[in-house]
């Protein structure tokens, strides 16, 4: 079954989480054009409203590497300390991200993939979109 919530309802719940929080770590998947440029995007438009955004991911940015902006994304193995909330895209579980440190973390879910499992406190799933980003 396919669900798709791609609702002007979802949105405001995402800018809602969103607003109430300083510091958000945008993550996905790994590190391929679609993820990173979604990430990066993302990061840039959290940064025009005031918010202190940072992009990680669990491995390095591959063939990316060439979009503006990747030099700044961290590589770990958890999401950085001082988080106050975190944006997944690209990921139709938690576990696909390769990050830990979730726990107590509100967490946005904004995916396109089949079977993607409905975790988060908001997420957004289109299951019709070539990508997150679309």
């Amino acid at each position: 079954m396919t669900r798709v919530e791609s609702d002007s309802g979802a949105a405001r719940r995402i800018c809602e989480v969103l607003l109430r929080y300083r510091r958000v770590v945008v993550t996905s998947t790994c590190a391929d054009g679609d993820s990173i440029g979604s990430s990066l995007a993302l990061a840039w438009a959290l940064r025009a409203i005031g918010t202190m955004p940072a992009s990680c991911t669990a491995t390095p940015a591959g063939p990316a590497r060439g979009l503006p902006g990747t030099a700044d994304i961290e590589v770990g193995e958890t999401v950085p300390a001082g988080t106050d909330a975190v944006v997944v895209l690209e990921c139709g579980d938690l576990g696909r991200t390769g990050l830990a440190g979730f726990d107590g973390l509100p967490v946005i879910n904004i995916d396109h993939h089949p079977g993607n499992t409905g975790y988060g406190d908001a997420h957004w799933f289109d299951g019709a979109a070539p990508r997150a980003g679309r």
